[in-house]
């Protein structure tokens, strides 16, 4: 940044849409990253939930034969 501008504290419009370009862009990757998080948490609890559904409909199959 040039120092004529540092003296004033007032940012060029091209650099203020830098700025903020890159603040819209980190944001966006922090709610993706949250998104991916969200879908990997719901991955693992549907896998959990079908080797407890596998594990009862086992257990109901043994319990016929016996």
């Amino acid at each position: 940044m040039p120092k004529t501008l540092l003296k004033f504290g007032k940012l060029t419009n091209q650099q203020q849409q830098q700025k903020s370009a890159a603040q819209h862009s980190s944001e966006y990757n922090k709610l993706k990253a949250k998104m991916r998080g969200l879908s990997v948490v719901r991955r693992i609890e549907k896998v959990e939930n079908d080797q407890q559904k596998k594990t009862k409909l086992n257990n109901k199959m043994c319990a016929k034969k016996r």
